[in-house]
């Protein structure tokens, strides 16, 4: 085996954790990308930091975003984020919708993995924090489920979560 021969490694000891988490699929981005993705993605791009844009709330929110092509995951720990995930959606349905398209998608509660992979270097010991990463998540699979059977451009919101929402008032 070579001296420097580098692994790719877990950066830390895989949990799920219990999360909220938003499943919003973006109906229409394949004409978006017809339309304004041939010459350059700048208009593309300019979309993303609208969401991105949203999803930072200007008050300390506690939610984290991934975007996974015509998707956007959007997540929380803490019921208390739950009105800035609602407001987020609410906020992202309205851009998109100035941009020819609609969401459609669930907020359920479940578990959820984020990981990130680091190369490592055998011989130093040094990681590349720079590395893939990678998704396991059953909220992921449960709020997909329950929008791949919606029909109208809607955001369902499962049962439990807004039952925690409700404490909060």
């Amino acid at each position: 085996m070579p001296i420097n021969w580098n692994v790719r490694a877990l950066r830390r000891k895989p949990r799920y954790q219990d999360v909220y988490l938003a499943y919003l699929d973006v109906l229409g981005f394949k004409n978006l990308m017809k339309r304004y993705a041939k010459g350059s993605p700048q208009h593309l791009v300019r979309l993303f930091e609208k969401i991105d844009d949203a999803v930072h709330h200007p008050r300390e929110s506690g939610l984290v975003q991934q975007y996974l092509s015509d998707s956007i995951l959007i997540w929380c720990t803490r019921p208390s984020s739950l009105p800035y995930m609602f407001d987020v959606c609410n906020m992202l349905q309205d851009e998109l919708l100035l941009e020819g398209c609609l969401i459609r998608g669930a907020i359920v509660s479940g578990q959820h993995y984020q990981g990130c992979f680091d190369q490592l270097n055998l011989s130093t010991g040094a990681r590349n924090r720079k590395s893939g990463e990678i998704i396991i998540s059953p909220a992921l699979v449960k709020a997909y489920l329950i929008e791949s059977k919606l029909w109208e451009p809607v955001i369902k919101v499962e049962g439990a979560v807004l039952i925690d929402h409700n404490s909060l008032l």
